[in-house]
């Protein structure tokens, strides 16, 4: 059976369904929303179907960028406690990961999985720890682990608003859409039925994927190298979208992630990425514009 933690979340809603529409035995299990899961989280680390995962989708913890930069025990808290309560109830499963890529805060320019992880970040250094408690679980059970650090989803419905969300009101409104500092942060986005496409498969397959291995660690990351202006850009014409310089950006991301061994992994899972500029197009559309 495969259970997904954090059903209720923006990507984790989206692996559930997925495994509803690949007909997979499985569980959702959320924190808030009882509406988007089986059963709650408390309630599922005492029960009989922990024992029953072969294989966990994790997609819990914090995702807000802003709350560890203010309050970095709370975010630890959010990133951590769980993870620790898995721990203790004697977890044996199979994990896949969401990380972020904002663990390689603090470099510049091209960044792959071999590239050291020494964030200077409070969310990049929240989102190590989480990796280094999901290693614990996995490595003390000799299961097997997929780390994927994100750099961004994108879709309807998320529970903040971000850039694809702002862009969509600011095309509606006709207001201008105000980018951060120079719009030079990379953002590098996928659309997050895809993410919870890769997710979901990678723990159909993740035995035969990883082999004699017990570890990978994979940037989850489009195949464009784009930043917030690009993707701007690409788009004010057609739309009439206006915009404006606004602020300071307070963490710009200046790494590139790079994507090769995501495509090579995406290969033998049988998955295709299609091209960035028309995943945004559909989003567009989905919202009638």
């Amino acid at each position: 059976m495969v259970t997904i933690i954090g059903s209720d979340g923006f990507v984790g809603h989206r692996v559930k369904k997925w495994a509803e529409c690949l007909k997979i035995n499985h569980t959702g299990v959320y924190f808030e929303d009882k509406e988007k899961g089986n059963i709650h989280f408390e309630e599922y680390i005492g029960s009989e179907l922990l024992k029953e995962t072969d294989t966990l989708v994790i997609t819990a913890g914090n995702s807000n960028h802003n709350l560890p930069r203010h309050n970095f025990t709370e975010a630890l808290k959010m990133d951590l406690s769980y993870l620790e309560k898995l721990e203790k109830a004697e977890l044996r499963a199979d994990i896949v990961f969401l990380s972020s890529a904002a663990v390689y805060y603090g470099h510049e320019g091209k960044v792959d999985e071999e590239t050291s992880v020494e964030p200077l970040d409070y969310y990049g250094l929240s989102k190590l720890y989480s990796e280094y408690m999901v290693r614990l679980i996995a490595g003390k059970t000799g299961k097997k682990l997929i780390i994927y650090r994100l750099t961004n989803a994108f879709g309807k419905n998320e529970k903040r608003k971000r850039l694809f969300d702002n862009i969509i009101e600011c095309i509606k409104t006709g207001a201008p859409l105000k980018i951060t500092g120079k719009g030079e942060s990379y953002i590098n986005p996928v659309p997050v039925e895809k993410v919870a496409e890769i997710l979901i498969k990678s723990a159909l397959e993740i035995r035969k994927a990883l082999g004699e291995k017990k570890l990978e660690v994979i940037n989850l990351t489009s195949k464009e190298e784009v930043r917030v202006i690009d993707i701007v850009k690409s788009i004010e014409n057609k739309y009439d979208l206006k915009w404006v310089f606004s602020g300071q950006e307070e963490s710009p991301v200046k790494f590139i992630v790079k994507s090769r061994k995501l495509e090579n992994f995406l290969t033998r899972l049988g998955i295709e990425i299609e091209p960035l500029n028309r995943s945004i197009e559909r989003f567009l559309v989905s919202y009638g514009l």
